[in-house]
């Protein structure tokens, strides 16, 4: 039987917008007082997250991450064809756990993508394993949920050295086939792709056969791209600890501020904050980490909005060697780090606000009204500003500009908060510079 998620997550998310968003400079008391007349400001419920995000199960994630693993190693060039064995075992059970991870009520669509990959002088038939869950809105786009499942040793050259890739990356696809079991029951606006890329390791060769021949050769709207790779710890090398985090990369180009996929970043911040999510949602001013890359970035080369999701603080160490295993894990954060993506996916695939601002002679600035809203997040962000300076919360589908432009605010982004206390999708930046 389906369950209606509206009545899941209206049972425990309740109204809280801050004053100023907390991983951001506070605002001085003095420029407090410039808020807008019919502002209002709210104090998060300490209420704690409900039905929804309660369904992601630690025991499943540990489990799926115990089975990659042993296997021994997912490098392109080893085994292809045995169950339980090499990067052909891989695809199999991700294969499988799609398929049995629905109900078989769900209209949730298993196929696979092959594509030839080159390393080592081997050529090799790899496959794309892709979850489809149609949504009900062709408008809405579609948003995909990517994580890489091969895996490779400190010698990448050795097709069958142990290279268990328990973080790098059994943890992205532990978290992306939860997503896939709690979402996959219910209809969504957007479509909703889950897919599991192979050959990321050998320069992300499946993300980018995905990219030119499913989401470019079949014009595909892409509304955003999840990516999660490395999501399984919270403990760096010398043993500091971040368990309260989680980073978010975006590109844009060289000396720019935004991009399309700068623009996803900061409304998936917003979506985070808003949301009371488990972990704090960091952005970050580049594309990865310096000189290492991910399978989002062949989404947001091509110009579709693309983001990852990492760990707060990593082990590199163990990356790309036998110690990457289960047991330098924190499995309650990778649970919250999949809470974290699973709100994100939620509110991005049923968001509907997106309103249409004009500005007045009175410098005030409107929007249409959501029939469903009882009042509004505005977020407003200075001038090449990397995150949102400061939010609040207004009753009315207007707010006066002057005061924001003395402040030396910019751009402001929208929105809506539903009886029930969820904030929705907000709307992209509008600039009022020069109003």
């Amino acid at each position: 039987m389906r369950t209606n998620v509206w009545f899941h997550i209206a049972s425990f998310l309740t109204a809280f917008a801050l004053l100023t968003i907390p991983f951001v400079s506070t605002l001085a008391q003095d420029e407090v007082a410039l808020l807008p007349a019919n502002a209002n400001t709210f104090v998060p419920a300490a209420a704690p997250l409900g039905d929804l995000l309660s369904l992601v199960s630690e025991g499943n994630m540990r489990q799926h991450i115990t089975n990659l693993q042993n296997m021994g190693t997912r490098h392109v060039n080893s085994s292809l064809n045995t169950a339980g064995e090499g990067i052909g075992g891989a695809a199999m059970y991700i294969t499988q756990q799609f398929e049995s991870g629905c109900a078989d009520t769900s209209p949730v669509q298993v196929s696979a993508q092959p594509f030839y990959a080159e390393f080592n002088g081997r050529m090799s038939e790899q496959q794309n394993i892709i979850a489809t869950l149609p949504g009900s809105d062709a408008s809405a786009g579609t948003i995909i949920v990517g994580a890489h499942y091969d895996s490779i040793s400190t010698d990448f050259n050795d097709a069958y050295a142990f290279a268990p890739g328990a973080n790098d990356n059994a943890s992205g696809v532990a978290g992306l086939l939860e997503l896939s079991r709690i979402l996959c029951g219910q209809t969504h606006r957007a479509t909703l792709m889950f897919v599991a890329f192979a050959a990321e390791e050998v320069n992300k060769q499946g993300s980018r056969a995905f990219v030119r021949d499913v989401v470019t050769a079949g014009n595909m709207q892409v509304k955003a791209m999840i990516n999660l790779d490395i999501i399984g710890g919270s403990m760096g090398a010398n043993g500091d600890m971040n368990p309260n985090q989680i980073r978010l990369f975006s590109d844009a180009p060289e000396g720019m501020s935004d991009s399309s996929s700068r623009q996803l970043a900061r409304l998936i911040s917003q979506i985070c904050h808003n949301n009371n999510v488990p972990l704090e949602v960091v952005m970050q001013d580049r594309g990865d980490r310096p000189g290492r890359y991910g399978d989002h970035l062949s989404f947001s080369e091509r110009g579709y909005p693309a983001v990852r999701f990492i760990e707060a603080v990593e082990h590199p160490n163990n990356q790309h060697s036998a110690m990457d295993t289960l047991n330098y894990l924190q499995p309650g954060y990778m649970g919250s780090a999949a809470q974290v993506v699973l709100a994100t996916v939620f509110v991005l695939a049923n968001g509907t606000f997106s309103p249409q601002m004009t500005v007045g002679s009175d410098a005030m600035l409107t929007w249409q009204p959501d029939p469903d809203a009882v009042s509004y997040v505005v977020s407003a962000r200075m001038p090449g500003g990397l995150t949102y300076d400061q939010q609040f919360e207004v009753t009315t589908p207007q707010i006066a500009l002057d005061t924001l432009i003395a402040t030396g605010y910019t751009s402001v982004s929208i929105a809506s908060r539903d009886a029930s206390g969820v904030v929705g999708q907000p709307s992209m930046d509008w600039a009022f510079s020069g109003v």
